[in-house]
């Protein structure tokens, strides 16, 4: 059995792609807290950080280029932040992993 800080995710969506991954956890039972940012914004990282530290999350998910839109998301600034944090970092790069430079293999730790 897990006790509640395990079952915590954490989710900030900055499009309607991001919000379909606020879905998932709550359906296993997760606990989640979205922190939304308009559709063609980036996310404000120190509201992210804030909203982490408050939140203590298990896993932090985020959408790399938000495929509508083409904006994207800082993730080596993220990634720290889930580090500050010790969470679990789940990045959704199908849009750019192929087409922008550093989009995969820079987050590891």
């Amino acid at each position: 059995m897990y006790s509640d800080q395990e079952i915590k995710s954490w989710l900030w969506q900055m499009g309607f792609l991001a919000m379909a991954l606020a879905t998932w956890p709550g359906q296993i039972g997760m606990e989640v807290e979205v922190v939304g940012f308009g559709y063609d914004d980036v996310p404000d990282l120190q509201q992210v950080r804030e909203a982490a530290q408050r939140f203590r999350p298990r896993l932090v998910t985020a959408v790399h280029c938000e495929t509508p839109s083409g904006t994207l998301t800082s993730l080596e600034e993220i990634g720290a932040i889930c580090r500050e944090v010790d969470a679990l970092f789940y990045v959704d790069f199908v849009s750019s992993g192929g087409g922008v430079a550093g989009a995969s293999g820079r987050l590891a730790y």
